[in-house]
């Protein structure tokens, strides 16, 4: 009876921590989203500053260097380049973008989108600083978040665990 107890309660324990990592992982799978939009962005500007390549040279260029869902991102974008002509690039963009499902806020979703309106219609210096803006966009959201990351860490396995005990206490 003793043993069925202690066993309870450790599995209480156990379990409301695993939520405390799960939550932190979330956290930190949101960070890295969003560095590696920021490097695929920045990989496309430097690109188009310096050897004008065409989109599609671009979406194939950027899909073997990155990782993460940016990758998931351009190579579904490279895929969905075989339409155009059919569908506008901008569409294509969002329709790829929105696939990708990503974590991010309306504000960042919206920049990044909008940044597919921009791309491939206007001159060079007009798609770079659209791309500056939505690299800031995403920038500041990464910074706030990773300047929080630690914090948010041990306030939430902490918290978890403690909830755990607890609850444990309570039911026991």
């Amino acid at each position: 009876d003793m043993l069925m107890k202690i066993l309870g309660i450790t599995l209480i324990i156990l379990s409301s921590g695993l939520c405390g990592i799960n939550y932190v992982s979330g956290r930190k799978e949101r960070i890295d989203e969003l560095r590696s939009f920021i490097y695929m962005l920045e990989l496309i500007k430097a690109e188009l500053s310096t050897n004008l390549s065409p989109l599609p040279v671009i979406a194939n260029k950027v899909s073997e260097n990155i990782d993460g869902k940016a990758a998931d991102f351009s190579k579904l974008l490279l895929l969905n380049l075989s339409v155009l002509g059919e569908k506008g690039f901008e569409s294509i963009w969002a329709e790829s973008f929105r696939a990708c499902e990503t974590s991010f806020s309306d504000g960042e979703e919206q920049a990044v989108i909008k940044l597919g309106s921009v791309l491939g219609k206007y001159e060079i210096e007009y798609q770079t600083k659209a791309i500056e803006d939505c690299i800031l966009v995403l920038r500041k959201r990464e910074e706030s978040c990773s300047a929080a990351y630690p914090q948010t860490k041990r306030l939430s396995l902490g918290l978890s665990v403690s909830t755990g005990v607890l609850l444990a206490i309570i039911l026991v």
